[in-house]
């Protein structure tokens, strides 16, 4: 093999391709090699503060009845915790700014849910305290640690110049795909949270409950795949397909929450669930705004750098070997 120092402008920098960066499914992302201490060390810190609140809200959920206020806050912690995992490893694996701050927000939600669970509850034991003590402690740990990780990944941008180059304009169209497939993991993480507010608050028995979340899961992953391949392929079709499903999401929460003010009757409660609602509501209209500021970038030669695609995308878009 010929070396490829004399063709790789990045040669003179001693940035070897090959060792820093792995081509994927969903992009470039950094080999385990190339990440430092420091951020192992972060890894590691999440997993552990994180695997430690999963293993007492488990322990708590054996313990209450489903039909309380606090055994579906504790759900919906079990629910951020799993979304947290994904937006610590992805982000940083794939350099993400955006998915470390939504770790960082999705542990505040966390917090917050949190203190609230502990004081809905009718009885107060020593592991409930103890759940609240612990889950205080660590999660401004992690707020620290990820802000601190997510500016850094913001300024550096390491892994963004060696996808795109150093063309500015090409920086900021990436960083805006990025922003769109981050986007609907958090849209999907508020919407299931508003959903099970909204269940709680109605009251709705157990088949319709399953009935509703079995349907909206496949629906949610339907359209986040969709959403996906929006950006992944520059789809027309499928930005079309995505926008005319997006309206689904919004119109059963705003019709649930109509029905769910009726019947709940907790001030505390009603007010998670007016908040969790708005936050949702107002993140998919962002969603969806991004979305058309994405569709402007069409055509720019970005998923020729993320993907390596080779093959021209007609007006419409097109599926590209990905897995070849």
């Amino acid at each position: 093999m010929e070396p490829q120092s004399a063709e790789d402008p990045l040669a003179p920098l001693n940035i070897t391709r090959t060792s820093s960066t792995r081509n994927s499914l969903l992009g470039k992302r950094r080999a385990c090699s190339h990440l430092d201490r420091y951020e192992w060390l972060f890894l590691g810190i999440v997993s552990l503060t994180l695997a430690g609140v999963l293993a007492i809200t488990l322990y708590r959920l054996f313990l209450l009845p489903t039909a309380t206020s606090e055994f579906t806050l504790a759900v919906l912690v079990l629910f951020n915790i799993l979304f947290c995992y994904i937006y610590a490893f992805h982000g940083v694996f794939y350099e993400q700014p955006n998915e470390i701050y939504f770790l960082v927000l999705s542990t505040v939600i966390i917090l917050v849910y949190s203190v609230v669970g502990y004081h809905v509850g009718e009885i107060q034991d020593s592991v409930k305290t103890g759940k609240l003590m612990y889950t205080c402690f660590v999660g401004p740990i992690i707020v620290i640690l990820g802000f601190q990780i997510g500016c850094h990944y913001r300024v550096s941008g390491n892994l963004l110049f060696r996808t795109v180059g150093g063309d500015p304009y090409m920086q900021i169209i990436c960083r805006r795909a990025q922003l769109q497939c981050v986007l609907l993991l958090f849209d999907a993480q508020l919407m299931y949270s508003a959903i099970l507010l909204v269940i709680h608050a109605v009251g709705i028995n157990l088949v319709q409950e399953l009935l509703v979340l079995i349907l909206g899961s496949i629906f949610t992953l339907i359209w986040i795949l969709i959403g996906y391949l929006m950006v992944r392929c520059e789809s027309l079709i499928a930005m079309a397909a995505f926008l005319t499903l997006s309206v689904v999401q919004p119109s059963y929460i705003i019709w649930r929450l109509s029905t769910a003010g009726v019947h709940q009757q907790d001030l505390l409660g009603k007010t998670i669930l007016q908040v969790s609602a708005s936050f949702f509501l107002f993140v998919h209209a962002y969603l969806v705004g991004n979305t058309v500021r994405v569709y402007q970038n069409f055509g720019k030669g970005l998923k020729e750098k993320i993907f390596g695609d080779t093959r021209s995308t007609s007006q419409y878009g097109a599926i590209p070997d990905i897995l070849t």
